[in-house]
């Protein structure tokens, strides 16, 4: 924010040599005071919080922050585990599993003790803090299968053999392929 020293002198004042040099001189300290105060507002908000106020609920939350993370990982992993909730339905994890991984992006269904849990292969990189959130919240008794959806056969099928070429048989099980038709999660 754009504050001038100068402005909070009464007019009568400003006029003088000796008092816009002082106000010029404490401009810079008065700059810096209002940005670190402005920032200690931000660090309150997940969405504004900088890396002390994102290093700060990693330390209440008890999140080891990775090196390679980025800024806005670090902040996502804390939103993740802040929007947690205990006990929850099927309906519940289903939302937390969207809220993490994208809409659409993951299904959970229950078949007898099995939670099975499967994610979009465009929602790879968040398979590790999927299964921190199912370990976190799910019930003790349910086995969790987690993994990524493959891509099946059917969505390949229309690709020529020369489209096919450029890929390795585990790209093409692994890897999202933009120009494959779009397949159901399950």
């Amino acid at each position: 924010m754009d504050r001038s020293m100068l402005a909070y002198l009464p007019p009568a004042l400003r006029g003088y040599r000796e008092f816009q040099a002082i106000a010029a001189g404490q401009q810079a300290l008065f700059s810096a005071l209002w940005q670190e105060a402005d920032q200690a507002l931000d660090n309150q908000f997940l969405d504004t919080a900088g890396p002390w106020g994102v290093a700060r609920w990693e330390e209440l939350l008890g999140i080891q922050p990775k090196g390679t993370e980025t800024l806005e990982e670090r902040r996502f992993r804390v939103k993740a585990r802040v929007s947690e909730q205990l006990p929850f339905t099927l309906a519940v994890l289903r939302r937390q599993l969207e809220s993490l991984c994208g809409p659409g992006a993951a299904q959970a269904e229950l078949q007898g003790y099995t939670l099975r849990v499967r994610l979009a292969l465009s929602a790879g990189s968040r398979l590790q803090e999927a299964a921190a959130l199912l370990e976190r919240t799910a019930p003790a008794h349910l086995v969790i299968d987690l993994d990524l959806k493959r891509n099946p056969h059917r969505l390949l099928a229309g690709l020529t053999h020369g489209e096919l070429a450029a890929y390795t048989q585990e790209n093409l099980r692994n890897e999202v392929i933009s120009h494959a038709e779009s397949d159901d999660l399950l």
